[in-house]
């Protein structure tokens, strides 16, 4: 059974693609493209690579602003890049979650 840490970063880095992909960032430009890639791939190695909770919500605000400057340098409108941000700190989030079985073992 997959943890939920590996959860978050599936569903990170599929739905992220797919946002990329609707905002037609790739049709951007290489320079923007690769700033919002890496806005991507930040909270996405952070997940992976990171226990510390401080760090990785540090990764989150990064993304946001690898992504606002994406939208900005972009020569046409990026819809709804922000999505990308809500599903890292989503990820995030579910990655330090408990189930219900899990919080009452530690009781």
């Amino acid at each position: 059974m997959l943890s939920r840490r590996t959860v978050g970063i599936l569903i990170l880095i599929v739905m992220g693609t797919l946002q990329l992909w609707d905002s037609r960032v790739f049709s951007a430009g290489t320079p923007v493209t690769a700033i919002a890639v890496m806005g991507l791939a930040l909270p996405v190695a952070a997940l992976m690579l990171v226990d510390r909770l401080d760090v990785r919500a540090g990764s989150v605000l990064a993304c946001a602003a690898l992504l606002l400057s994406a939208k900005v340098l972009a020569p046409h409108p990026l819809p709804a890049l922000g999505v990308i941000v809500i599903m890292a700190a989503a990820a995030n989030w579910l990655a330090e979650s408990k189930t219900l079985a899990e919080s009452s073992k530690a009781r």
